[in-house]
């Protein structure tokens, strides 16, 4: 198995992540400021979950377990988030 890591990016530019499986990292800022980790391993990958966590997190609405917990605890604030 190939093992690829990426540097953090910001927020708004989560449509460049991958399809692919893996783990991921959320952070508030800097990569260090960790608030959430994830692993997924569905066919459309880091990008797709991102994407689920981003609905949850900004709406409350169901479908990332994470993203849903994100928004009662920040209210869906996710200015600053890095992945």
């Amino acid at each position: 198995m190939e093992l690829h890591a990426t540097e953090p990016i910001c927020w708004d530019d989560r449509k460049e992540l991958p399809e692919l499986a893996g783990i991921y990292l959320i952070a508030e800022g800097e990569a260090e400021n960790l608030i959430y980790i994830g692993r997924t391993w569905g066919r459309k990958g880091i990008r797709n979950r991102i994407r689920t966590f981003h609905r949850s997190a900004t709406t409350g609405k169901k479908g990332h377990a994470g993203g849903v917990t994100f928004h009662s605890k920040l209210y869906g604030d996710t200015d600053g988030l890095t992945v």
